[in-house]
Order: structure tokens, then C-alpha cells, then sequence
């Protein structure tokens, strides 16, 4: 839901073209230039290791682009993204800037094969499996972007028989934004998840569109099956009336660190959850050593440098590090334990 963010904030404020610009997520903040680099050297060292494109990175949802996404682990992954809307989905492979690394696929995901009938909105990225809410609509005016305004009939396909049909089998990380119809895709993913170190979801606290499953649903459903809620960012309120910041400051600790901002009006709607698999399970996975590599890049995009160096120290200890590949490893833990 990254890109509907953006939708759902400047309906009111910006021409309609403008929402064609993806809001950005919580790891693409401004970070100090040394984490800059590192996040880069991360996934470089990680492809100079497993080789150019050894991972696929699922985007489902994938309006607008993902070339610039956090995760987009250059030159360490492949990219493969979902947009239902197939003119979207040409627009986006005619742009593409490697046909090698990034392709999008004309496909709607579900839990099963099937018809299912597509909601369309007035701002396109707010179109949905799911009918809209019409109360929310009524009650919060930044919801007006989710007005009906026809439908159209898909054909969904489960993840994993399409991740079978292809022969891609070596997918480790999921970007779900698809209003609202998160968990049907994950459960008819669930080969795909057993090789997935993280993901990335779109989870609501109150349904914006009638009989979507909730953040209480999702977050079970992932922690049984070995991933941890690593971060919530881009948490949304809606206010009925107009907003404005309250007179205080919210706060969010990091051990002993505290980051205070300030605060507004609204109800918790929605936000961007970030999961990822304890490396420590990874490690003792067959296929840990690749794992470990592709989840410390992904925790290295995604600015946590101390998680993706205990990644890193864990590859040392598997048997596939050869004296070349671990002093290029010891050297970039060393680096990532700086401060920045």
C-alpha cells in the first residue's frame, strides 16, 4: 500500500497526476551517507558471492514501479512485480530499465484458482478483490479515493502455481500492497513463504473495504510460520474533520535511544508491516548460507546495520565460507559496526 498511501494523503491537495509518485517507506528516509553506502555494499558483496540475480523479489502490487523501492537489491536480485491493470503493466515493462532484473507480470494473486470480481476506484490504486467500505467512505474524507466507480472481472492465480509454472524457485522476499487482499494472496503462497527470509504488507487496524482480513489476522497467520514483526511504519490516521498536529509529541524507542515527533488528530487506519525470519533459524536452514547473505542486504536496505552484521557473522560460521568470501564478509561487518 506504499504507493495508495500517497493517494490516500494528497487526493485533496495535489493534481491527480502527482499521486503517481510512491510516498517513500520508512527505510527510504534520508539516512547519513556512510548507511547510504553500505546498504549498496551490502547487496554488492552479497552478488559478487551468490552471483548477479541469485535472488527474485516478489512486488505484488507493483503500480508505479519498483526499480526504486529499498528492496530492490541491485545487483543482487531479481525483481519481478504483480499489477492486474495489464496497461499499467505494459506502461511499466516498456520503462523497465534491465529486461534481465525487473520484469511485471499481468496477473491478479489469490488464495485460489478462480474468477474474482476487481472493485475499481477513483484513484486506480485503490482498487480492491474487496467491495469498498461505503461508511468509511462517508466518514473520513481522505477515503473519497476509494469511491466505486465499476468493476471488472480477473482471473486469480496462486502464487505458488505460478512461481511452479515459471520455475522460479528461488524467491526470498514478498512486498504485498493489494488493498486489502494481503492474506488470500499468503495463503496461496505458502510453498513460496517456507523460502522467504522477509516481507513486506500492507496491514489495516479498521477494514477500509467490507470483509478484509485485519492486521489481528495477518500477524498470527506469519508468526506461525516463523517470521517476527521487525518494524510499523507509515501508521495512517483519518480524522472526520480537518487535521492538525495535537499540542504534544509521540515517541518510538530504539533500546536506548528515543525519537520524539510530533503528533496529529485521526484514527489508526492502516501502516506498512515489516517481517522478517530470526537469523538464527536461518543459519540452521540447508540452504542458510544463501539465506543469511540475501536477509543481511535486505536488513542493510532496510538501515538496520547491526542485524544485518549478526546475518553476516552467522555466514562465517557455515561451511560454504571459503578465506576469500569470509574476509570480504569479516571486512563489511567490521564497516557496518561503525558508527554512522
Amino acid at each position: 500500500m506504499l504507493k495508495a498511501m500517497k493517494a490516500f494523503r494528497l487526493w485533496t491537495r495535489r493534481p491527480s497526476q502527482a499521486l503517481h509518485q510512491p510516498a517513500p517507506s520508512a527505510a527510504s528516509i534520508p539516512a547519513p551517507m556512510g548507511l547510504v553506502d553500505l546498504r549498496a555494499r551490502t547487496a554488492q558483496v552479497a552478488a559478487e558471492i551468490l552471483g548477479s540475480g541469485a535472488t527474485t523479489i516478489i512486488d505484488v502490487g507493483a503500480r508505479w514501479g519498483m526499480e526504486k523501492a529499498w528492496y530492490a537489491l541491485s545487483p543482487l536480485a531479481k525483481l519481478i512485480g504483480f499489477e492486474p491493470d495489464a496497461e499499467e503493466c505494459a506502461r511499466l515493462n516498456e520503462r523497465r530499465p534491465s529486461l534481465e532484473h525487473y520484469r511485471y507480470v499481468p496477473l491478479a494473486l489469490g488464495h485460489q484458482r478462480g474468477k474474482a470480481r476487481l472493485h475499481l476506484t477513483r484513484e486506480p490504486a485503490c482498487s480492491s478483490l474487496y467491495p469498498p467500505c461505503p461508511a468509511m467512505q462517508r466518514r473520513y474524507p481522505a477515503l473519497a479515493v476509494i469511491e466505486p466507480v465499476g468493476t471488472v472481472e480477473v482471473d486469480l492465480v496462486p502464487l505458488d502455481d505460478w512461481a511452479t509454472a515459471e520455475q522460479v524457485n528461488d524467491i526470498t522476499f514478498l512486498k504485498l500492497d493489494t488493498q486489502g487482499s494481503e492474506l488470500d494472496i499468503l495463503r496461496g503462497a505458502e510453498r513460496v513463504l517456507q523460502g522467504c527470509v522477509g516481507l513486506e504488507i500492507e496491514v489495516e487496524f479498521s477494514p477500509i473495504y467490507i470483509g478484509q482480513p485485519l492486521f489481528a489476522d495477518i500477524d498470527p497467520f506469519l508468526r506461525e510460520r516463523g517470521f517476527v514483526l521487525w518494524r510499523l511504519s507509515n501508521l495512517t490516521h483519518y480524522g472526520e474533520g480537518s487535521a492538525c498536529l495535537l499540542p504534544r509529541q509521540d515517541s518510538a524507542a530504539f533500546e536506548n535511544f528515543e525519537a520524539k515527533f510530533p503528533t496529529g488528530n485521526g484514527r489508526l487506519v492502516w501502516a506498512n508491516a515489516l517481517y522478517f525470519r530470526d537469523y538464527r533459524q536461518v543459519a540452521d536452514a540447508p540452504d542458510g548460507w544463501r539465506r543469511l547473505l540475501v536477509q543481511a542486504a535486505l536488513l542493510a536496505a532496510a538501515g538496520d546495520a547491526d542485524a544485518a552484521a549478526r546475518c553476516l557473522e552467522a555466514c562465517l560460521q557455515r561451511p560454504e565460507a571459503t578465506p576469500q568470501s569470509a574476509q570480504a564478509l569479516a571486512e563489511l561487518i567490521s564497516d557496518l559496526r561503525q558508527p554512522a
